[in-house]
């Protein structure tokens, strides 16, 4: 597996409309897509889910992996590899794909476990599987018609995929334990490599995500990329022990993100920057 921000894309394609208004959170997630995950990617791929955004911003060639296919719900109107419902892919062979994603899809099915046993059925063997879904996100039925049901921790994303090697974790948003979402990368078994996972953050504020944006082309957003030093108990336990003592020597309640920016140097490292200008986004790796 490649570090994240090395590797080749098909091509580099715009990741936000010039002069249109859109979610700034589908802008993050198509930054992240070309400047994190796409190239680490290879081989065959589904999107479960991808909606309009796939075609509208031209995903496929965001990632590195030779064949990129979609699912959608039936009747979804959405152009699509499959159509049928996540939690029964019947149109799509088992052990199918080197990669498997799935970006906020988990929280809108009745059943996210059917979900993952189905991602995990049409994965091959040591293949892939990504997950992104929201924790500290408001509701959002919109005009879609899909239900809002879930919010997952990380430990619980993890959870959905018996059997497998955990093999990163992600913090989006801006607080390790109280982030707009989390994902997890896992990989299929047989896998053979050893160590821990590393869990990288990607540091927005979490009101980014539905935030409307029409960017021009002196538009710019950057957003600090870390990696965590600590699991997330440690730093849960790190950064609720902070604020019972402040409570404790000063009657003073100090919200969660307040002291959990006080203590970052006690459990990030810091590694660089991602964002974009106009329509074009960048990663920025610090020097050792």
């Amino acid at each position: 597996m490649l570090p994240f921000g090395l590797g080749a894309h098909k091509s580099r394609v715009p990741v936000a409309e010039l002069g249109r208004a859109q979610r700034l959170g589908r802008v993050i997630n198509n930054v992240y897509f070309q400047e994190i995950l796409g190239p680490r990617t290879f081989g065959s791929l589904l999107n479960v889910g991808a909606g309009d955004v796939a075609t509208d911003f031209r995903q496929a060639e965001m990632f590195a992996a030779s064949e990129f296919h979609t699912l959608e719900m039936p009747r979804s109107g959405v152009p699509a590899t499959y159509h049928c419902l996540a939690e029964n892919m019947d149109a799509v062979p088992s052990e199918r794909y080197d990669w498997v994603i799935s970006l906020a899809v988990l929280e809108h099915t009745t059943d996210p476990w059917a979900v993952a046993r189905e991602m995990l059925r049409v994965t091959k063997p040591g293949g892939f599987i990504y997950t992104q879904a929201p924790f500290a996100f408001p509701l959002h039925y919109g005009d879609s018609g899909y239900g809002d049901f879930w919010r997952f921790s990380p430990s619980g994303l993890t959870q959905l995929f018996p059997g497998c090697r955990l093999r990163e974790l992600e913090v989006w948003g801006d607080a390790a334990i109280m982030a707009n979402g989390y994902s997890v990368l896992v990989q299929k078994q047989p896998s053979s490599e050893s160590g821990g996972p590393p869990a990288m953050w990607i540091d927005f504020p979490n009101g980014d995500g539905p935030r409307p944006v029409i960017p021009n082309p002196k538009t710019e957003f950057r957003w600090p990329l870390y990696h965590l030093t600590r699991s997330f108990e440690r730093i849960a336990a790190l950064i609720n022990t902070q604020r019972t003592n402040i409570w404790n020597d000063h009657r003073v309640f100090v919200p969660i993100h307040e002291v959990a920016r006080e203590l970052l140097p006690a459990y990030t490292e810091r590694v660089g920057t991602v964002g974009f200008r106009g329509d074009q986004s960048f990663i920025e790796i610090d020097s050792a």
